[in-house]
Parts: C-alpha cells; structure tokens; sequence
C-alpha cells in the first residue's frame, strides 16, 4: 500500500499515432466511397430500366397520342367545313378529304398495340364513321330539297308571267269600257262597276306578284319564325285576292 504523502499512480491510456489516425481516416472516406459508388450504380441501374421502358412503352404512346389528337381536330374542322358546304361539288371534295383523315386515324389506332384492340376507342372511331355518314345523308338532302325548291321558284316564276299575260288583256279591256261608256254617257253605276272591276283586276296583278316574290323569298329562309311571318303575310294577301 503506498504510505501515507505518496500519490496514487494515475492510469494510463492508450493513444493512437498519427499513421494509424491517418490510415483510418482513409479506410472510413474509402469505405463511404464504395457505399456512395454502389448507391449510384444500383440507382443509374434502375433510372437506366425506367429510361428503357419510357423510351419502348410511352414514347410510342405519346406519340400515337399526339397523332389522335391532330388528326381529331383535323377531323372536327373537315366536319364544320362539311355542313357548310353549299354546292354538290365543294361537299365531295371535303368528303373525300374526310374520308382519308379517316384512314389516318384508323393508322393513328393500329400503330399501337395497347390501342389496337382498345374496345372503347374502337367503338368511338364507328360512332365518328357513322356520324359522317348521317352527315352525308343529311347534306344530301338538303342539295335535293335546295334543288326543288329552285324548279318550284322558277316554275313559279313561269306562272307569274303567265298571270301577267292573261290580266293585262283584261285590264286593257276593262279601260276601253270605261271609256266607251263615257263617251257615251252612261250611268254612273256602270263606270262605278267597270272601275272596281279594273281596280280589282291591278290589285289582283299586284298581290300576285307580291306573292311571287313572298313565294321566292322561301329559298332564303333559314328559321321557322321566318317561314311563319312569310306564310302569314301570304296568307293576307290571298284573302285580299279572293275578295276582289
């Protein structure tokens, strides 16, 4: 036992040199190195998967959406351009185009596997065909209802002159026995009657050609409040007519 005044020996630990701090420092940046160089490789490994894949699947897909969607909107314009046509000539020249906007979809659909067999997409491509077919139908139409109704304006046209040609020998006729019974001092109630009856027959020319021209103007007609409002007014003019 250390004797009284003597001090207690203190403990000694153990330090480590330089070298070896050195030498573990450069074994733990090592080691974190390898840790980080593997993280990185396992992490491009997977990024380099997901690349592949994008670029094989969704890069197509992409693109085949981008197509649908032009050729749509192509599509939607030939449409607008279809129910304006106003000639025979115009509308198959936009039909055709139609039809081969069309054939581009239907490549737009197949140039993707997934879309290619797609239910839903396939019944919307009918349903677009068979709406241009109804279009076409109904444009159709309206080229056969525009047509008689040009023969009917002309014909009417025709009638119209000849009303003119048989109520101008009556008016003229009417004149002259108007005149012949002045000269010779008739009645009154003779020039009375042979001045209504030319009245009439001018107010007979002049509502028919009024109604002519009513009758004509349906070509022009694009509402059914337009139609009413010409059908009224034809209407009174040939009650007037039947009244003279």
């Amino acid at each position: 036992m250390p004797t009284t005044g003597e001090r207690a020996p203190e403990p000694r630990y153990r330090r480590w040199g330089i070298a070896t701090r050195i030498a573990l420092a450069f074994v733990l940046v090592v080691g974190l190195s390898s840790v980080a160089c593997l993280s990185g490789l396992v992490l491009y490994e997977r990024l380099s998967v997901e690349m592949q894949r994008i670029a094989q699947r969704e890069i197509p897909r992409l693109t085949a959406a981008t197509r649908l969607a032009e050729v749509g909107a192509d599509i939607n314009a030939r449409v607008a351009l279809l129910s304006r046509a106003e000639a025979s000539a115009e509308f198959d020249a936009h039909y055709r185009e139609g039809l081969a906007l069309f054939e581009r979809l239907d490549a737009a659909i197949t140039s993707s596997s997934e879309w290619r067999d797609n239910a839903v997409l396939r019944s919307r491509q009918l349903e677009l065909a068979n709406n241009l077919a109804s279009l076409q139908a109904l444009v159709r139409s309206r080229f056969a209802l525009q047509l008689g109704q040009r023969t009917r304006v002309d014909e009417l046209r025709w009638l119209q002159s000849d009303l003119i040609f048989e109520i101008e020998p009556l008016i003229d006729d009417a004149r002259f026995n108007i005149a012949r019974d002045l000269e010779s001092a008739a009645s009154a109630g003779s020039v009375l009657r042979e001045t209504a009856r030319s009245e009439a027959l001018l107010t007979a020319l002049a509502q028919a050609n009024l109604s002519i021209g009513l009758l004509s103007r349906f070509s022009e007609v694009t509402n059914r409040n337009g139609v009413k409002d010409a059908l009224a007014f034809l209407d009174d003019s040939t009650d007037d007519v039947d009244f003279r």
